[in-house]
């Protein structure tokens, strides 16, 4: 059976005991990926860890296992072998990081104002 439907065909609990790529504690997705594991009590039992979301792509496309993505990296790429499975929604919190010293570009001005609309600050 290929993996996509292996994975299709899983439940939750199944989806867990699959290889996978886990992101490295720096990566945000990394506590997203703790707590699905706690939610369903278990511990990833056979796993590698990249700190690149350009290496977990890699890691996935040569069948290593499976990863958490930002949908904006796996859309279109079908093609690929790679496809997206949505189960649970997840939030992630952003922050805007710039120099302090740059707080008066015009272009940091700009992009802080169209944050404030878009996150509601």
């Amino acid at each position: 059976m290929a993996w996509r439907d292996k994975v299709r065909n899983s439940d939750m609990t199944e989806l867990l005991s699959f290889p996978w790529v886990l992101p490295s504690e720096s990566c945000p997705f990394h506590e997203r990926v703790t707590t699905l594991f706690r939610k369903y009590m278990t511990t990833p039992q056979k796993f590698v860890s990249s700190d690149f979301e350009t290496m977990t792509m890699h890691l996935i496309l040569s069948g290593t296992g499976i990863s958490l993505l930002p949908r904006y990296m796996a859309e279109g790429r079908g093609k690929e072998g790679i496809f997206i499975e949505e189960r649970e929604k997840s939030e992630i919190e952003l922050s805007f990081a710039y120099l302090k010293k740059n707080r008066n570009e015009p272009d940091i001005k700009c992009v802080l104002a169209a944050l404030k609309k878009v996150w509601l600050l």
